[in-house]
């Protein structure tokens, strides 16, 4: 039986980086013919039981409890730090007697998180590539900047990378001159393992299908804008709008928090301050769905409202995968990307990245503008969203094919 190391997997309180570990570990099983397991590294146990309550019984599956980073922002605590990513972090990989290492995207390398420390976890795939197959799985790379383009181009030349859209593989080409790489999309377009056509858990928030709008304000409001203050008023004024459209008028709004881990990007944070902006009268037709779920649960909810409007793109995923419209403000390319270029949906993306577009309420008056765009094409809508959802779908089962042939 061979072994597969699954890294960048971490949280399960990130529904959507969830969702694509449990497609990825849900179909190269099926693949493979039971013959692989999987040893994932997760924050804690109670991480690896959500990931088991995911995934069938007969799924071998334990956590890979890689050396931990030193607390502390100290001088002395960043040196130990870089000495575990750079050499404990190999050696534990290495000596897992592992057959192969995977890591899971979707754009962690990028620098649109880490900025210039992108570098080391490179560095670490490079000198992995050398030792064992390193499979980049569903990954949106890039953008890179100066120095960091050109070691960019030597650090990945040695992996199998597995895109998870058509920009992104312009990008290699064109500035990273990359040409070894396999273009599919992402994991999260499948089926979950757990994901039936006649589940009803939305039911017991007293909702009814395509009576609601499912809003998912993100935590990680410095992707968008350092004014916290006029971030939270402007998902409040979208609120307002929507509560107040006639053709809306008796349909309720869901706030759903999609990543609750970290502490300091927890949507639940945001959805708060919305909620406490917001009158009694209301409150009535608002409906917050704050509690830990797992990503069947999520999909369920957002797959069974009217249309979806988000600051996580995976929200976005788990509507379209459902064949239900969703505006998507973005703040990073591969909203473009997946959604626009390989999706076709760009009618509905929002750019929402920097201070100007929100405190000139462009980001309001665009979402606005797209609710409406919405209402008037539903059915053209849906019907091109299922269409274009099943060739990306067909497109993401490629990439455990080609995996599954290599390792």
């Amino acid at each position: 039986m061979k072994k597969i190391v699954v890294l960048h997997a971490n949280n399960t309180y990130n529904y959507g980086s969830f969702m694509m570990l449990i497609n990825f570990i849900h179909y190269l099983y099926l693949m493979s013919n039971m013959e692989v397991s999987f040893l994932v590294e997760l924050d804690s146990n109670d991480d690896l039981k959500r990931l088991k309550k995911e995934l069938k019984n007969n799924i071998i599956v334990e956590r890979f409890k890689i050396t931990k980073k030193s607390k502390g922002n100290s001088l002395i605590s960043k040196v130990k730090n870089l000495k575990i990513r750079i050499i404990n972090h190999v050696n534990d990989i290495l000596f897992s007697n592992l057959s192969a290492l995977t890591i899971l995207g979707g754009d962690d390398l990028s620098e649109y998180y880490s900025k210039w420390e992108i570098i080391v976890e490179l560095n670490k795939i490079h000198r992995l590539s050398k030792k064992v197959p390193v499979f980049l799985v569903g990954q949106t790379i890039g953008p890179f900047h100066f120095w960091r383009e050109n070691l960019a181009k030597i650090y990945l030349k040695n992996a199998h990378i597995y895109l998870r859209d058509s920009l992104c593989a312009e990008y290699l080409e064109k500035k990273l001159k990359l040409n070894d790489f396999f273009l599919s999309s992402d994991l999260a377009f499948l089926h979950l393992s757990n994901q039936t056509e006649d589940s009803s858990f939305y039911r017991q928030y007293n909702l009814k299908s395509n009576d609601y709008i499912i809003l998912v304000p993100s935590g990680s409001f410095m992707q968008y804008t350092n004014k916290k203050e006029i971030y939270v008023s402007s998902w409040v004024e979208i609120v307002h709008q929507i509560l107040n459209n006639p053709k809306l008028r008796n349909k309720k709004i869901v706030l759903l928090a999609h990543v609750l881990k970290p502490q300091e990007v927890d949507d639940r944070l945001i959805i708060n301050d919305i909620r406490s902006l917001l009158s009694e009268k209301e409150l009535q037709r608002i409906v917050v769905i704050n509690e830990e779920l797992l990503p069947s649960e999520a999909r369920d909810i957002i797959g069974n409202g009217l249309f979806t409007i988000t600051g996580r793109m995976h929200a976005a995923i788990s509507s379209f995968q459902m064949s239900k419209p969703a505006i998507s403000l973005s703040y990073s390319v591969k909203y473009e990307g997946i959604i626009g270029k390989d999706l076709d949906m760009k009618d509905l993306i929002v750019c929402a990245r920097g201070n100007n577009h929100w405190e000139s309420g462009n980001v309001v008056k665009e979402t606005l503008v797209k609710i409406s765009f919405i209402l008037n094409h539903y059915e053209m809508l849906t019907n091109k969203i299922e269409k274009n959802v099943g060739r990306l779908k067909e497109l993401s089962i490629t990439q455990i094919n080609d995996i599954y042939a290599k390792i």
